[in-house]
């Protein structure tokens, strides 16, 4: 048992691994990594201690009022969020030693498609604007942002994130060819639904299969996609 999960069932009286995972997004071992990259790196707070970390991860998940959570973690509304966004801050400014785009991906046998892509959107409160439909997210029904993930097929690790950019403005293939498109290689496609038709020398859409094997695999591909999208 490390830290976090003691933490977890202290405040929460968390004791699986499916609880904490519904709880922070994530599991026991990969808080003890993130805490170990930002210590690592430098970059936690002064004064930082685990249970900050995994208020910052509750947040981002449950995305509950500061009243509701704060209370969880035994802290005033004040303290949490204070402390929410420096945690916020600092894991977000690992992206770049995590995610990495290496230009070089494996394919699986019999396909020429090394990585998948898709976008996920994030709600946001409705901004205070004229042109609120740019910001409107039809996977929402409501504000948001969008961010284009692409991931290795091989290993499934996240290899590219791109965003945000305003959900009602900027469509799935349009995000794709604004700047994923162009770090591709010559003869490279990716795996991805059919919100990316119009590129079939870059994209290979849910239907390019010759066969039920194949129509598998790439199935499977795209689940895992939306699995990751939603964490």
């Amino acid at each position: 048992m490390n830290e976090f999960t003691a933490l977890a069932i202290s405040f929460l009286g968390i004791t699986t691994v499916r609880k904490f995972r519904a709880h922070f997004g994530v599991s026991p071992f990969i808080c003890y990594l993130v805490w170990w990259l930002l210590a690592k790196a430098k970059k936690l707070p002064t004064g930082a201690k685990p249970i900050h970390l995994l208020s910052a991860l509750m947040f981002m998940k449950v995305y509950s009022s500061e009243a509701v959570l704060s209370s969880k973690v035994g802290m005033d509304e004040k303290t949490y969020r204070e402390w929410n966004w420096q945690m916020v801050g600092s894991i977000a400014s690992l992206a770049p030693d995590v995610i990495k785009w290496r230009g070089n991906f494996d394919v699986l046998p019999g396909f020429d498609t090394s990585i998948s892509v898709d976008c996920t959107d994030v709600p946001i409160n409705e901004p205070p604007c004229p042109l609120r439909e740019c910001w409107y997210s039809h996977k929402l029904n409501r504000a948001g942002l969008r961010y284009e993930i692409a991931l290795s097929i091989i290993d499934g690790d996240i290899i590219w994130a791109n965003g945000p950019y305003p959900a009602g403005r900027w469509p799935d293939i349009k995000i794709f060819r604004h700047r994923l498109k162009h770090f591709m290689r010559e003869g490279e496609r990716a795996e991805a639904d059919k919100g990316y038709r119009g590129e079939p020398h870059h994209i290979s859409a849910p239907d390019d299969c010759h066969n039920y094997k194949q129509r598998n695999v790439k199935s499977k591909i795209r689940n895992r996609h939306e699995t990751v999208n939603k964490r």
